[in-house]
């Protein structure tokens, strides 16, 4: 399914970082969220949540598991704890049913 806009006006949101190429993660900002694997046309392949401080580990873990099959950029949606991280993961895989292998 195609990534819709409207899921960065949710309240659990605190900040965004728009799509980047996936090669370039590392550039991301540590805070915890959720992030999202996309392909060009932003068709969602996989969503992930990462803990206060370890968006990128777990983005390099996703990776290196081979996640992103098929994405070519990642999103972030940042929030401001764990627990908002987790349930907006949890929504977002409902709404977009991705692989999440």
């Amino acid at each position: 399914m195609k990534w819709e806009r409207v899921e960065v006006s949710d309240s659990r949101v605190v900040r965004e970082e728009g799509w980047k190429p996936i090669k370039d993660y590392t550039r991301l900002d540590e805070t915890g969220g959720v992030y999202i694997f996309a392909d060009d046309s932003e068709d969602v392949k996989y969503i992930g949540k990462a803990p206060q401080g370890r968006m990128i580990v777990e983005i390099r873990n996703s990776i290196n598991d081979a996640k992103n099959r098929s994405a070519t950029q990642v999103r972030v949606l940042h929030t401001d704890s764990d627990s908002n991280a987790i349930s907006l993961a949890r929504d977002l895989m409902e709404k977009y049913n991705p692989v999440n292998i």
